[in-house]
């Protein structure tokens, strides 16, 4: 399976890459095509050589949009202020057949708690209130 990393340099994206690298062939997302294949290559190493032969994936480091386009599924790593915003831009390469993943979760630290802090979407909110991932 082809499983596109939007955001997938930054923490969350990178150990899901490993992971999934085992059993899929997983494309990293990143506004940065360097950056990307970078990373990529990195990752690629490190899953080797921890799975050894029984990896059957691969890591490939590309720009988003891409990434988009040649997945069948989609997971969405980006920091919840990027997530709406980078996904309506990529949205043109979805199609009704992609599964989304959003691994977004905005929070908002007082003290030593964290709460959820919904996104506002205006009129499409409800009550005002939205989730990262009915937002996306």
């Amino acid at each position: 399976m082809e499983i596109g990393i939007i955001g997938g340099t930054g923490n969350m994206g990178r150990g899901l890459a490993i992971r999934l690298s085992l059993k899929h062939d997983v494309l990293m997302g990143s506004r940065y095509p360097e950056k990307a294949q970078r990373i990529a290559r990195e990752l690629n190493g490190l899953a080797r050589g921890f799975y050894q032969a029984e990896m059957e994936g691969g890591i490939t480091g590309l720009v988003n949009a891409e990434a988009v386009e040649a997945s069948e599924v989609v997971i969405v790593t980006l920091p919840p202020e990027a997530a709406v915003p980078v996904m309506r831009d990529l949205s043109g390469g979805l199609t009704p057949e992609h599964i989304v993943v959003s691994t977004v979760v905005p929070m908002t630290r007082r003290r030593r708690l964290f709460y959820w802090t919904p996104l506002q979407e205006g009129e499409a909110s409800l009550n005002g209130r939205r989730s990262a991932a009915e937002s996306i």
